[in-house]
């Protein structure tokens, strides 16, 4: 039933748009994690993946800002 249920859940997941922000500085949640996410769920036609000089507690703010003021490219976008 768990993995069923974990594969139902990527297959919602995999078809949306995703943006993430890792902190290269973030000793409490590291890029492996979204790594880890990524390769269980993610299709990475549609996934963009800003790396920021920051640590867990920021400051996200300016980097939020500006990893949203980029399009989001997926598959066959131009």
């Amino acid at each position: 039933y768990r993995r069923q249920r974990q594969m139902c859940i990527r297959d919602r997941l995999v078809s949306v748009p995703q943006l993430h922000l890792v902190g290269t500085l973030d000793n409490q949640v590291p890029a492996a994690v979204l790594e880890s996410f990524l390769r269980r769920v993610a299709d990475d036609r549609c996934v963009v993946i800003h790396r920021v000089r920051l640590g867990h507690g920021g400051p996200w703010e300016d980097a939020w800002r500006e990893a949203r003021s980029q399009p989001l490219r997926c598959g066959g976008d131009k």
